[in-house]
């Protein structure tokens, strides 16, 4: 079977969308098929607002353009089966006579609503969207739907009912060992990209909530994060490179965003690391099904439940909670698999 995956699979791009494109092509070469890869061009800033203003739909039109349209259809006449890739490429279907399977990152319409916190200035393009979603989603252009949350998938099926939709989250990461005297250290991790505006709001509210508490906990992480932000409390190295130190300690990694999308590799990242998962965005429905997830998984308000949690882990047994990280680790690690997915994926190829 030949397979053209339409998305984001820059080697050097470090989103989320781009990783899960990398790692489940990978995982589809493994399983034998043959896959070839289109990423589409990207137009300027300036192109994506003009388009936006004469109702090219909120993402879309960041590569609405002919030339991605026409490049969509010659790559995958050649093609038996077809992948888009995240939810701002879904237009190009329209143009693709082969079988279609859209993956969905992000359901835009719930992104809107929930990133912007229902701003009045988001209303015009949610409405697009909303529009859009109706028409594309319900439509026979679109095969099959992957979501990789569960919120999505009941929203997807909300809109379509009878339509083929597959849960398929990101694989785990390879698991950090975790030593048999690893200790709980009281430090906060901070991990992942904050390249979108939302995400680097919540990062920078976070920061300056724990920067005015009472009780500050270290805070550390080795990635890039934005500028202005060393300004509030001093933030140390994470070191994950470093096996020793990641075995030997049980840390708290923290997700500020205050919304429901973009933190699926993260926490995945942090669970895979012997870090407890501490999330202002209710993520706690995605890993429902596995025993032990309300332990390791929390929701938090404030930087005072963080302070909270953190004392009463702390006050804990260390071998008890050593025993059960094991066990979550070797429980996500099985559940959430690249492998999986792509046996999924190969599977709806032949499905009708």
């Amino acid at each position: 079977m030949k397979l053209l995956w339409i998305g984001r699979r820059g080697e050097q791009d470090s989103s989320g969308a781009a990783i899960y494109d990398r790692m489940t092509v990978e995982a589809l070469g493994r399983a034998g098929q043959d896959v070839e890869v289109l990423a589409p061009e990207r137009l300027t800033r300036a192109r994506e607002i003009l388009q936006m203003l004469v109702f090219v739909p909120f993402e879309r039109a960041r590569y609405f353009c002919l030339r991605n349209l026409r490049a969509a259809r010659r790559r995958s006449s050649n093609a038996d089966f077809v992948v888009l890739s995240h939810e701002c490429f879904d237009f190009l279907a329209t143009v693709i006579n082969k079988r279609r399977v859209l993956i969905l990152h992000n359901l835009s319409s719930r992104v809107l609503r929930n990133a912007f916190h229902n701003s009045l200035w988001t209303l015009p393009l949610w409405l697009g969207v909303v529009v859009w979603e109706r028409w594309l989603y319900r439509s026979k252009k679109i095969d099959a739907i992957v979501a990789l949350s569960r919120a999505d998938m009941a929203s997807v099926l909300a809109l379509r009912p009878k339509a083929k939709v597959l849960w398929l989250p990101p694989g785990c990461p390879a698991l950090a060992p975790l030593s048999k005297g690893a200790v709980i250290s009281p430090k906060l991790v901070l991990s992942g990209s904050y390249d979108w505006f939302p995400k680097r709001r919540d990062l920078r509210r976070f920061l300056r909530e724990h920067a005015a508490a009472t009780q500050r906990l270290p805070i550390v992480t080795d990635d890039r994060l934005p500028d202005g932000v060393a300004a509030y409390p001093q933030i140390g190295r994470a070191h994950f490179d470093d096996v020793a130190l990641t075995s030997s300690q049980i840390r708290f990694g923290v997700i500020p965003d205050r919304f429901d999308a973009g933190h699926k590799l993260k926490t995945l990242f942090y669970i895979a690391n012997n870090c407890f998962v501490l999330s202002f965005a209710e993520i706690r429905m995605d890993f429902s099904h596995l025993p032990d997830h309300e332990f390791f998984i929390r929701h938090v308000s404030s930087v005072d439940d963080i302070a909270a949690i953190v004392a009463s882990i702390e006050s804990a047994d260390a071998a008890d909670v050593r025993d059960r990280l094991h066990a979550f680790k070797a429980r996500c690690a099985q559940e959430f698999s690249w492998e999986r997915n792509a046996s999924e994926l190969i599977s709806l190829a032949s499905l009708r």
